[in-house]
């Protein structure tokens, strides 16, 4: 059998998988085209160690939704309106949050960040007690005694949220699935 021959009985295989592979390239550039997809990269020490300043992800557009405690998210820096901050989510809509005892509580609960201390978890100097309305969320970072957070601004509006982060596209050894 001649090569001509065999690059024929290939020809429509690799024709099908290249039409694929250029769809999906295709689907991915329009995510980010019209926005439901984008690049953030990290812009402080706010959520070390869980990242790092300079961490660059992959972020999907908020379009509202349940979020949880626990979840990340990008907003809008709400003095400047312009620079995304990265933030984790400790008390949403309804929830109570205080900390008149020195510990910050979350419906009469500790709320530590992950794998920290509550008695080091950093606290600003003001007093607070309030519930949150329906469209607030209390956003901080996980490293707290550095991190700039709804303890200096405020509960965040959730229209201020601007994504979702869903992969750490690099540094090259801490890139992967959030």
């Amino acid at each position: 059998m001649s090569e001509r021959s065999r690059r024929r009985r290939v020809g429509p295989l690799r024709l099908a998988i290249g039409s694929v592979i250029l769809l999906v390239l295709f689907g991915i550039w329009g995510l980010f085209l019209t926005g439901e997809l984008s690049v953030q990269k990290v812009g402080s020490g706010s959520m070390e160690p869980t990242f790092m300043e300079g961490d660059v992800l992959l972020m999907r557009r908020y379009h509202g939704g349940e979020v949880k405690p626990g979840d990340l998210e990008i907003t809008e820096y709400p003095d400047d309106g312009r620079t995304p901050l990265l933030e984790r989510i400790v008390a949403i809509p309804g929830d109570h949050v205080d900390n008149l005892t020195g510990v910050f509580m979350v419906n009469g609960r500790p709320s530590p960040p992950p794998n920290l201390n509550i008695e080091t978890s950093g606290w600003a100097e003001d007093i607070i007690d309030l519930e949150l309305d329906f469209h607030e969320f209390y956003v901080m970072g996980d490293n707290r005694p550095r991190s700039y957070d709804s303890r200096d601004f405020g509960p965040i509006n959730r229209s201020l949220i601007l994504g979702i982060p869903i992969w750490r596209t690099g540094p090259a050894g801490r890139r992967g699935p959030i």
